[in-house]
Order: C-alpha cells, then sequence, then structure tokens
C-alpha cells in the first residue's frame, strides 16, 4: 500500500495519541520511533511548514504547505511530541477541545485509555463487551435499524487501522445516541468496572500551563470545538457558534492570542460551520483525510497511522 509515496500529494499529518516505545499505547497510536520516521521520511522529500507561519499564509498559500498536526489536546503530545518537535526546531498546530480544561471531557478518548486496561484481553475484547453493553440500552427494534444502516454506511472505513467493531462503536457514538446519553452510558460501564475516572481524566488531557508552554515556544494552538462535538454538522446554527465561540474564549485567556484555525471534531462539520468560522475571523479549517477537493476550510490531512502503515 503505497500510494502517499507521491509527496506532491501527502497533506498536512494528523497525530492523536503517543507513547514511548516501551509502552503499549492506545489503538492507533504512535510511538518515538514512528515519530522519528515520519519526520525523517517527510524531509527527505518535502519542506515541513513551521506552524509559526499560519498567520503570514494567504488562502492560495496554505494550499501548498504541509503542516505536523495534533488533535484533542492530549497529555502525550505535550509530553512526547512537542519534546521532539522543539528538538528538532519544528512548530506544530495543537487543535484543542476545552471543555477538559472546565473538569468536563470527551468520554471517548477516556474510553481509549481505558480499553488499554488489563480488564481486557484486547481491544477487540472491550469492543464486543462495551457493544454488548450499549445494545442492552438500545431497544430490539432500533438496534436492528443500527445494523442496518452501519452496514451500508461504510462509516470510517477510510480509517484503515479501525475494526468493523470500531467503526460501529464510533457510528453509534455519532449518530444513535445523544452526546449525554453516551456520556452517562460509557461512565456507568467505566464504573461498573471499578475504575476510576478522575485517574483516567488526568492521564489523558493536557492542562493550561502545557498549551501555554505550547505556545511560548512557537506552537499554534487552534479550535476543534469545545465539548469535542462529534457529530458538529448535526447541531443547530446557534449551538455550532457557542461550542466554537466558546473554544476560542478558553484558548485566548490562556495564551491571549486568538485562534484562527480549527480543526473539525470526528470531521464533521457543513456550510453552517464555515460560515461561523469566517464570521469569526477563522481564516483556515483541516480535515481529517484527503478525499475532496481541497480549500482554505477543508484543508486535508492523512492520519500518522495510516501514513505508517503505507510506509511498511
Amino acid at each position: 500500500m503505497s500510494y502517499y509515496y507521491n509527496m506532491k500529494e501527502l497533506p498536512s499529518i494528523m497525530f492523536h495519541d503517543l507513547h514511548d516505545n516501551y509502552d503499549k499505547g492506545t489503538q492507533g497510536s504512535v510511538n518515538n520511533k514512528e515519530f522519528y520516521k515520519i519526520l525523517d521520511f517527510i524531509q527527505e522529500k518535502e519542506n515541513i511548514t513551521n506552524a509559526s507561519e499560519l498567520n503570514g499564509l494567504s488562502e492560495k498559500e496554505i494550499l501548498t504547505k504541509l503542516f505536523i498536526t495534533f488533535d484533542d489536546g492530549l497529555k502525550s503530545q505535550h509530553e512526547i511530541g512537542a519534546k521532539i518537535l522543539n528538538g528538532n526546531k519544528i512548530t506544530a498546530c495543537f487543535f484543542i477541545h476545552t471543555a477538559p480544561l472546565n473538569n468536563d471531557f470527551d468520554v471517548h478518548q477516556i474510553l481509549r485509555i481505558f480499553r488499554n486496561s488489563s480488564i481486557f484481553n484486547s481491544v477487540e475484547d472491550f469492543n464486543k463487551i462495551f457493544l454488548e453493553y450499549l445494545f442492552k440500552n438500545i431497544d430490539e427494534k432500533k438496534h436492528a435499524e443500527i445494523n442496518l444502516l452501519f452496514e451500508d454506511s461504510l462509516y470510517l472505513s477510510q480509517f484503515t487501522f479501525y475494526s468493523l467493531n470500531d467503526r460501529k462503536l464510533r457510528y453509534i457514538r455519532d449518530f444513535h445516541l445523544s452526546h449525554n446519553e453516551y456520556k452517562d452510558l460509557s461512565l456507568d460501564f467505566i464504573r461498573n468496572n471499578n475504575a476510576d475516572v478522575d485517574s483516567l481524566i488526568k492521564e489523558t488531557y493536557m492542562n493550561e500551563e502545557s498549551i501555554r508552554n505550547l505556545h511560548r515556544k512557537g506552537h499554534h494552538i487552534g479550535l476543534h470545538s469545545h465539548s469535542h462535538a462529534s457529530n458538529l454538522k448535526s447541531l443547530s446554527e446557534d449551538e455550532q457558534k457557542e461550542e466554537i465561540q466558546k473554544n476560542i474564549d478558553i484558548l485566548y485567556s490562556i495564551t491571549e492570542e486568538k485562534p484562527i484555525t480549527m480543526s473539525y471534531p470526528s470531521n464533521s462539520y457543513n456550510e453552517t460551520t464555515i460560515k461561523i468560522l469566517k464570521n469569526k475571523g477563522i481564516k483556515f479549517a483541516f480535515r481529517a483525510d484527503n478525499l475532496i477537493e481541497h480549500s482554505p476550510y477543508e484543508l486535508p490531512r492523512i492520519d500518522a497511522r495510516i501514513l505508517l502503515d503505507s510506509l511498511g
């Protein structure tokens, strides 16, 4: 699988979880050695644009640039990714959803940490057990409807490292349960397995000082919605405005610089989202794939795990 070897077509790189070489890491996570492998591969063929240059780029110029980017504001990104980048004098985009800074969190990310615990034999073991738990709380008619619609959807099939059950869990989360329903069921599931939710949260996210430190080092701090709204495009215009404005306000209070970029959580957005971003002075926004024609508000990215798999 080598279709990303054409470097003229290589978009910006999207990282999520990182882990040390000797740790297990969550599904899709990248370790130190793999991180260096990606940097070396890119730098042999193409320039990485420093995110500190973003403010000076035009809408035309941005289309030709390759950035290192991180989604979700995870602690490992500051402790591992930023350390490597600082040593190589590269500045990156860190797209941060801000609810965790208000003692809230994206429960899906907490589940990513939890499913690596010794309670489960594997990620797939977790998936099967958690799916069974969710379906116990969904009536049989809706259960059958979900299975049928999911089979027809090919949802997230472009992310080749996701198993069928990985994709199904995300499909249920994004389309068939409200944010609060999914969160409440997930927390009940975690607590029923005698896990400490507060400890999982502390293991997962950056704090304000980490974000401030990234900004001081010249990295770009961008939007990722406030609550990591996995189906942002399904929200009303007013709800989308609230998600984006809260994100702007909290990040500005930390960095004292207004964000000018966004990455769409779970790749979810619509024309309303783009209109809101333009009205709020956001210049550029990034997708989570490379499947459509590029524009300043639909900039392409490739997941670091997919790139690694293509390198062999």
